[in-house]
């Protein structure tokens, strides 16, 4: 029962971990009862379409899950924002991209020889805090929204071409916007332009970051064309954010952003410089890593998936 294990762990990781393997079996229990009903009915063991087809009705994995839990933590804001089958794994991402950016400012002030201020810690972990809480809030309405299970794992589906079509548009203004910061300094500096200026340094950190926006835009066109390339989002995601770390890991120390006019107001321009590149440097470094973990998961789990298939094959000959 290949698709019913499949169905079991997409249901797995939503269930309170102290009665996971009762629930689980009492789970497995119930579908193969309703199988071997259904199976007595046509006169005939169900086929993987029908197999499928059940499992789809039996419900989306979270929202079976939700039947099995009694009590746990949710975000509420007024109405449930994540509930309980998504927070522990919620709270556990905070807490690796806290422990990943206290990571990362600890070893900046080791190799600085100086300490960093609360204000340049704050801002990034706020950032990532938001962005975090966003992404599963909306992964939470997703889930209960989607009344059916799908046998293949979302990163493996056709890519919709509606969404490389927004990648498109949205990275084209991000490369456009970038691409036009050193020529209209007030894009990234606003009302400080007059008083702020890009450092010395920058067109060595800027040359990399627009070729890997240049590669992410590239992937959207190939998956544009070609959706059911479903391992070129994975793989190139893992490219672009590891070798955007990378290079933003080159350039931890250095300064990006400086005062332009040294003579007006000095203490105050070369604390907002600082911000600039505190938010630049080391708020990107930590969403960059988080990303590039998370996209080595799914080429990990697309490898071990296709090793998988490959193997009956194998052996058959």
């Amino acid at each position: 029962m290949e698709l019913l294990d499949q169905y079991l762990k997409s249901v797995k990781p939503y269930l309170p971990r102290a009665q996971k393997n009762d629930i689980l079996k009492e789970l497995a229990e119930n579908i193969l009862s309703q199988m071997e009903d259904q199976a007595a009915q046509l006169g005939r063991p169900l086929n993987q379409a029908e197999q499928e087809t059940l499992l789809q009705q039996y419900g989306q994995p979270m929202v079976v899950a939700g039947r099995y839990q009694q009590d746990g933590g949710r975000l509420v804001f007024g109405r449930q924002l994540i509930g309980p089958e998504l927070f522990s794994k919620y709270v556990a991402v905070l807490c690796l991209n806290l422990a990943i950016t206290v990571a990362i400012f600890v070893g900046y002030a080791i190799a600085a020889g100086r300490l960093f201020s609360v204000p340049q810690f704050l801002f990034p972990a706020s950032v990532q805090f938001g962005c975090v809480t966003l992404v599963f809030i909306l992964v939470d309405r997703w889930e209960r929204r989607s009344h059916h299970w799908n046998a293949v794992p979302p990163h493996e589906r056709p890519i919709p071409r509606w969404q490389s079509v927004s990648g498109i548009a949205g990275w084209s203004i991000f490369t456009l916007w970038l691409l036009a910061v050193p020529l209209f300094p007030r894009l990234l500096f606003g009302t400080a332009a007059g008083h702020l200026t890009l450092a010395e340094g920058w067109p060595m950190f800027y040359v990399p970051i627009l070729l890997l926006l240049l590669a992410g835009l590239a992937q959207r066109f190939v998956n544009l064309v070609h959706p059911d390339w479903t391992w070129l989002l994975p793989a190139t995601r893992l490219a672009v954010n590891g070798l955007g770390f990378a290079v933003l890991f080159f350039f931890r120390n250095s300064h990006l952003v400086a005062v332009a006019d040294p003579t007006y107001h000095l203490a105050h321009y070369e604390r907002l410089a600082e911000i600039f590149n505190a938010a630049i440097l080391r708020g990107l470094l930590g969403y960059l890593l988080i990303n590039a973990i998370i996209h080595a998961c799914i080429c990990a789990s697309y490898s071990r998936r296709r090793m998988s298939e490959r193997a009956p094959s194998r052996s058959a000959a």
